[in-house]
C-alpha cells in the first residue's frame, strides 16, 4: 500500500496568509496536492495540521483524509510534523511520499515515477536541481524517527546511504510558495497541469451509500479498532460515522462492521470478511475507473487543452 504525508502545520509567517487555503486558479494549494496524489493512486493520505488546524480540517473533512495534529507547531520544526505522519504510517504503508504543503505544482506522473523507486530515499531532479515530493521506503522510517540532530529532515536523510536521484521533466518540483513573490510565480507556471479527469466514485440506490469518505472510514476502523477514533481522525462526528455505516449495511444487506461494547476489556470494532472484501472491491473498482477516465481524457481532451488555439487538423481556430 502507498501512503502520503502532507505537512501543513507551519505559521506561514513570510507569506502573511494561510498557505494551504490560498488559491491557484480555482483550487486551493492543499486541494491541488490532494488531487495530484489521488491521480497518482496514493491509497492513504495523511495531513499533519497545526496552525489553524481546525480551519483546515473542517475545510477538507468530506474528502476522506486522515488528520493528525502537531499541537507544538509554534515551537517545532518541519521534521517534527513529518515524524508524526511517519509514525502513523510506518506499519501501514510500504512506500510513502512526503511533501510540505507549499510545493504544489509537481505532476501525478512525477509521483508515480518516484513510487517505482527501489531505493530507501528518492529525490526528483529537474535540470540538476533536487525538489519535492520525496519518496521514502518504509524500512528507513525508524532511522528518521530516531534522528535528533540539528539539521531537520535534511540531516536525517543525509544519513541514508541507499538514495536515488530521478530525472523528471517537471519544473513543478522546484516551485514553492514561501513568499508573496513565490506565490505569484506559481500562478504563472504549469497551468496546463491542472487538466486531468477528476472522477469521484460513489455507489447508490436511491441515495449514495459508498464513496471515498465511507471507504476511508472503513479503512480507519479496520486499523484502529474503533469507530470513534476513526471519526476523530477524519474530523467527522461519531453520529455521522454510525449513520454512514448503518446506511451502507442497509443498502448492501451485509454486516460489514462488528461492534462489541463494554466489558472488562472494553469495546472494540472490526470489519467482517464481507467488510474487507467490499472495501477491497471498491478500491479496485475506483482504480479501474480512474485509469479508464485518464485513457478517455487523453483521447478526447489532451491535445485540445495542451495545444490551445489549434484545431485537430493543426490549423488555428477562429475566435467566435
Amino acid at each position: 500500500m502507498n501512503g502520503a504525508v502532507i505537512v501543513a502545520a507551519g505559521m506561514s509567517t513570510r507569506m502573511g496568509e494561510f498557505k494551504p487555503l490560498m488559491k491557484i486558479g480555482n483550487m486551493t494549494i492543499i486541494e491541488r496536492i490532494i488531487s495530484t496524489f489521488k491521480a497518482a493512486e496514493i491509497d492513504h493520505i495523511v495531513i499533519v495540521t497545526g496552525n489553524q488546524g481546525k480551519t483546515l480540517e473542517d475545510y477538507l473533512k468530506n474528502q476522506g483524509m486522515t488528520f493528525l495534529r502537531n499541537t507544538d507547531y509554534a515551537s517545532t520544526q518541519m521534521i517534527d510534523s513529518a515524524k508524526i505522519g511517519f509514525e502513523y504510517l510506518k506499519n501501514q504503508c510500504d512506500k510513502i511520499i512526503f511533501t510540505p504543503v507549499d510545493i504544489p505544482l509537481y505532476t501525478a506522473q512525477t509521483v508515480k515515477k518516484l513510487l517505482m523507486s527501489k531505493a530507501d530515499v528518492a529525490f526528483p531532479v529537474y535540470n540538476g536541481k533536487k525538489g519535492h515530493p520525496l519518496f521514502l521506503n518504509q524500512a528507513i522510517l525508524p532511522s528518521i524517527l530516531d534522528y535528533h540532530g540539528d539539521n531537520g529532515l535534511k540531516g536525517a536523510l543525509a544519513l541514508i546511504e541507499n538514495k536515488e536521484f530521478i530525472e523528471v521533466d517537471d519544473q513543478g518540483i522546484l516551485y514553492d510558495a514561501d513568499t508573496k513573490q513565490d506565490y505569484e510565480n506559481l500562478l504563472r507556471v504549469h497551468n496546463h497541469q491542472l487538466y486531468r479527469p477528476d472522477v469521484k466514485v460513489s455507489l447508490r440506490m436511491e441515495d449514495i451509500f459508498m464513496d471515498e469518505q465511507t471507504a476511508q472510514l472503513l479503512y480507519l476502523i479496520d486499523i484502529m479498532g474503533s469507530i470513534r477514533d476513526a471519526c476523530l481522525k477524519m474530523n467527522i462526528s461519531y453520529s455521522k460515522g454510525i449513520k454512514m455505516i448503518n446506511i451502507l449495511e442497509q443498502q448492501t444487506q451485509y454486516q460489514l462492521v462488528v461492534r462489541k461494547v463494554g466489558g472488562v476489556q472494553g469495546g472494540y470494532t472490526y470489519l467482517t470478511d464481507e467488510g474487507h472484501n467490499f472495501l477491497n472491491q471498491y478500491r479496485k473498482y475506483e482504480k479501474a475507473l480512474n485509469e479508464k477516465a485518464q485513457e478517455l481524457f487523453d483521447i478526447y481532451f489532451k491535445n485540445i487543452l495542451l495545444n490551445k488555439g489549434k484545431s485537430e487538423d493543426g490549423k488555428k481556430s477562429k475566435n467566435v
